[in-house]
């Protein structure tokens, strides 16, 4: 259980990083900034397990 937990921690916090710097720099959000954060996702899980 505490390594789920962990994993989903670093998920969200690679997922409001991404989100944030997008969200200061002011960038539109359109389809490829939704597949690069799925993306990002699929790395980031895939990286943990």
């Amino acid at each position: 259980l505490a390594f789920a937990v962990s994993a989903i921690v670093a998920l969200m916090h690679d997922i409001v990083i991404s989100i944030g710097a997008v969200s200061y720099l002011g960038y539109e959000v359109n389809s490829t900034f939704v597949i690069a954060i799925l993306t990002i996702l699929g790395y980031s899980i895939n990286d943990t397990v």
